[in-house]
């Protein structure tokens, strides 16, 4: 799966209004240099969590610098795997 995709289209998800605000253009992008803010990184998280069935309670624990080191933290705890990025997307629709 494309994680750099996924991650942006949790975006728009994420913040319909202002999703053209942000963006990330590498998986090495820190969390800070796509210009999403505590809340954004929130929700993207909890639509991680689902994406991937992680349980609240590791979910919660995510820690990561950079966006690909953020989604591959789910993706370790994953208890569910998507097969593309738009049944990702379908799947917290």
């Amino acid at each position: 799966m494309d994680h750099l995709e996924l991650f942006n289209r949790l975006i728009a998800v994420a913040r319909p209004v202002n999703a053209s605000n942000a963006h990330a253009k590498t998986l090495e992008d820190t969390l800070k240099d796509t210009g999403l803010d505590s809340l954004d990184m929130l929700m993207i998280g909890v639509y991680l969590a689902d994406i991937y069935g992680v349980p609240e309670n590791i979910a919660k624990e995510a820690k990561g610098e950079t966006v690909g080191a953020f989604i591959n933290y789910f993706v370790e705890k994953q208890t569910k795997s998507p097969d593309s990025v738009d049944s990702a997307i379908k799947s917290i629709s």
